[in-house]
């Protein structure tokens, strides 16, 4: 009986299989070689410079002539380029999560073993291509926590917007003050006019003795001063408010005086930074000497809700430092969820041909991770005292949203009370003296030194009316901020191409 045999490929059939999977690695190599690489920017530092020089915003009330504080807020959403770079931060991890759930690239392994003597077939080799399979679901945990660390990043941006739009609230009420502060100082010298005059003509009839005339002129000249400080103080002022909207301290954009000085009134906030909705410029309005109204907000807006009314879940969750929070809350969870799956490390599949022996076999590889002493818990302890910290993070950022509530409401009422105190108290009587004073001069009797002090204590009056004005828009606007937030309304952007 014949000694049965193994029928073995011949040696073409051997070498067209090696020969195969080297043309198809190199082919993978040449493809993956020839891919384009990204271009280098390019970095100007002119064309830098020149789109500074250049950059006006765009208002949709640009024909009015004037822009309001709603307009220039929702300018300053849209444009200013600081706050654009900051709700691009949040592209780069949404960048990386739309490629975060593709499969690995496949790995192939070559193994060529030649014996040296004692064999018939001294050449040995194998080749696997290999897949790893993710069985835990990290690929998915790490897509869910890149978009996670994406909406933390554009909750961080609108936060830096809603902290930029009060320091554009506070530039835009200092020029308001100034503005008013040279208003009182134009019409103090305004007042101060009239009797220089009639001093020159009572001391070229000799009735007034020349010192007296001197200290007059004196006054009126350093009033005059003292006004065109205050109009370059305003226009300084108006520059800073330029520059927080994103344009340039000089460029042509003229802020509108609001329709009742008066009485504080917070802008309405955007809706949207894509199309912002800016409202009619308002009537500029004058502000009349020893005038005593009430600051109670008009136009039929409802008055902002102060300290003692209940904290609604809503109105927190709408609040910029709650959402950042809660934000950053979520990314710390669904970075715990990625690291604990990845305790189980992914598994590895390996299929391909070889030779041993003389033979040619079908290869099949595992590769299977145990999980017996490491199991990723330095990186789940990290993670947990991360969120930990998260969580501390938004219970201590609710108690500060409550507590600067509470500061503004205390501010406004405070403000309100004292401008009411004053303009029933010390602005009538101020006006009142010097309107009797004014008569008594009309009728011959030139007091000088009591008029002119008369004068002097209606101008201070009427600047520290100026000031409790300025202070009552700034409670007014920063307790506005802090229930109606603006920032908030952003939309977070779902693509790294928007």
């Amino acid at each position: 009986m014949s000694r049965p045999h193994s029928v073995h490929p011949s040696t073409p059939t051997r070498r067209r299989c090696v020969a195969q999977v080297g043309l198809a690695s190199a082919w993978l190599a040449l493809c993956a070689a020839c891919s384009a690489p990204p271009t280098h920017l390019t970095v100007d530092l002119e064309a830098y410079a020149a789109r500074r020089a250049a950059r006006v915003p765009a208002f949709d009330d640009a024909a009015s002539g004037a822009l309001g504080l709603a307009a220039l807020r929702a300018a300053a959403t849209t444009q200013h380029p600081a706050l654009a770079l900051a709700r691009r931060r949040a592209l780069a991890p949404l960048a990386a999560a739309e490629f975060a759930g593709l499969w690995p690239d496949p790995t192939l392994a070559l193994d060529l073993e030649r014996i040296v003597s004692g064999a018939a077939n001294p050449l040995e080799w194998a080749a696997l291509i290999g897949v790893e399979v993710s069985l835990s679901g990290q690929r998915g945990a790490r897509e869910r926590e890149l978009r996670a660390e994406a909406q933390a990043a554009f909750a961080d941006a609108a936060a830096a917007t809603e902290t930029h739009l009060a320091a554009l609230d506070e530039a835009w009420v200092d020029w308001l003050a100034a503005k008013l502060e040279a208003r009182a100082l134009e019409a103090h010298a305004a007042a101060l006019a009239p009797l220089a005059q009639r001093a020159a003509l009572a001391e070229a009839a000799g009735a007034l003795e020349h010192s007296e005339a001197d200290l007059l002129r004196l006054a009126l000249a350093t009033a005059n001063a003292a006004a065109a400080a205050a109009t370059h103080l305003c226009d300084a002022h108006a520059g800073s408010v330029r520059r927080l909207v994103g344009s340039r301290s000089d460029a042509p954009l003229a802020l509108a005086w609001p329709a009742d000085v008066e009485a504080p009134e917070a802008p309405e906030a955007p809706e949207a930074p894509e199309a912002p909705e800016a409202p009619e410029a308002p009537e500029a309005s004058e502000v009349s000497r020893g005038r005593a109204e009430g600051p109670e907000a008009t136009n039929g807006r409802a008055t902002p809700p102060t300290s003692s009314d209940p904290p609604a879940a809503a109105s927190l969750a709408r609040s910029p430092r709650v959402v950042a929070a809660l934000a950053h809350l979520a990314a710390s969870e669904a970075r715990l969820e990625r690291e604990w799956r990845a305790r189980f490390g992914d598994v590895g599949f390996g299929l391909g041909p070889g030779r041993k022996d003389g033979e040619q076999n079908a290869l099949l590889g595992v590769t299977l991770p145990l999980p017996l002493w490491n199991q990723n818990r330095a990186a789940i302890a990290r993670a947990e005292a991360e969120r930990a910290l998260a969580h501390d993070a938004l219970a201590l950022a609710v108690e500060e949203t409550l507590d600067a509530r509470e500061r503004a409401a205390s501010a406004l009422a405070l403000a309100r009370g004292e401008r009411a105190r004053w303009e029933a108290d010390v602005l009538p009587l101020t006006s009142t003296q010097l309107s009797r004073l004014e008569t008594l001069a009309e009728l011959g009797e030139l007091r000088l030194f009591v008029l002119l002090e008369a004068e002097r204590g209606l101008r201070d009056a009427e600047l520290h009316r100026a000031a409790l004005i300025a202070r009552e828009w700034r409670a007014t606007l920063a307790l506005a901020r802090e229930h109606s937030p603006s920032a908030t309304d952003l939309p977070a952007p779902d693509s790294p191409c928007e």
